[in-house]
């Protein structure tokens, strides 16, 4: 019975002995393995993407040192204050030109008729004018075809002064819908009319045109050239004024906005346009302050200039703005913000 209970004593005493042999290994594996683990986390470059990030006067800000501003290519300079003239945005239509091109071609119908009567009528006049010289020197004509050629010469001149009339009363109409500088055009080059014809230019009417030839509307920095007030149906308000635009095609009855220049002024800054960032619908520039952090700044009134630059209104003078590098600084907020999601 001794024996029983040494042996199995032994195999109790033994067994321990190996429990804690295997604890020891395995906390010693545990605690090497976390030793490693944390050696990678400690040589991974998110913490330090994540240190960049500051809080500056309560929003999230950049924060470079001096070798990462220049390895970035990033620069900053102060806004350029200035001043512009406020240009207003104003409705306007393009019309279709068949009205204008009917009323020409009648015109051009009566002149070509008036050219062949003129020609015509001279011939007459210089036959009734040698019979009426025979007649008068010699007699050897008789009298009566002195008189036929004199009622042909009646008749045509007759019929000349109908034309005349006639392609007045087309002039009139035409300068009554279109304006003056269509009829001279007409009666002149003929490079307006040419250029509507080849769809190389394009009329335009405008709506509350007030004065009328005194203001200066422009289309794609095009100015345009008031014609006439428009008398026909459009669903513009106020006077509207037709408008010649001289180097533009645009299809009939497009509706536009094109700009009035105005006497106002507005004060500003001017920034280029690759200082701006769009990021969550909103447009952004990043200024700094001490050329170190840098944060987002919201443009909200801002108008885009002819030049690559826009102007911008609101107080901006004590601020430093990027003027290449924004989207560098924006890509590092970015990669936070996805850093800091996938933490959550």
């Amino acid at each position: 019975m001794k024996i029983i209970i040494y042996i199995i004593s032994g195999i109790i005493i033994g067994l321990v002995l190996y429990l804690f042999s295997f604890e020891k290994d395995f906390i010693n594996f545990f605690y090497n393995d976390k030793i490693f683990s944390n050696s990678l986390i400690g040589e991974d470059d998110d913490d330090d993407e994540i240190n960049r990030l500051v809080e500056y006067n309560n929003i999230i800000a950049v924060k470079l040192s001096p070798d990462e501003i220049k390895s970035s290519g990033i620069t900053v300079s102060k806004l350029e204050k200035g001043s512009i003239v406020v240009n207003e945005k104003v409705n306007a239509i393009s019309i279709g030109t068949k009205s204008l091109f009917d009323l020409y071609k009648r015109f051009e119908i009566l002149n070509i008729d008036q050219t062949e009567k003129i020609i015509n009528k001279e011939f007459i006049e210089k036959k009734y004018l040698r019979l009426k010289s025979l007649y008068e020197q010699q007699g050897s004509v008789a009298f009566k075809e002195i008189e036929e050629e004199k009622f042909a010469l009646k008749l045509v001149e007759n019929e000349l002064l109908l034309l005349k009339k006639n392609m007045e009363l087309l002039l009139n109409e035409i300068k009554l819908f279109y304006g003056e500088i269509i009829v001279n055009d007409i009666l002149g080059t003929k490079e307006i009319i040419n250029a509507l014809i080849s769809n190389t230019s394009s009329l335009l009417i405008v709506e509350n045109i007030n004065s009328g030839i005194d203001n200066i509307y422009k289309f794609n920095d095009e100015e345009l050239i008031f014609l006439n007030t428009y008398s026909g149906i459009s669903n513009l308000r106020g006077n509207v004024g037709i408008y010649l635009a001289k180097s533009l095609k645009i299809s009939a009855n497009s509706k536009l906005i094109v700009s009035l220049e105005t006497d106002k002024m507005l004060d500003g800054y001017y920034l280029s346009e690759q200082s701006l960032v769009y990021y969550a619908g909103k447009i952004w520039a990043y200024a700094t302050e001490n050329n170190e952090i840098f944060f987002r700044k919201e443009i909200r009134d801002f108008m885009t200039l002819d030049t690559d630059r826009v102007f911008i209104l609101g107080d901006m003078l004590n601020l430093n703005f990027v003027n290449s590098g924004a989207q560098v600084l924006l890509a590092e907020e970015f990669r936070w913000q996805i850093m800091q999601e996938d933490d959550d």
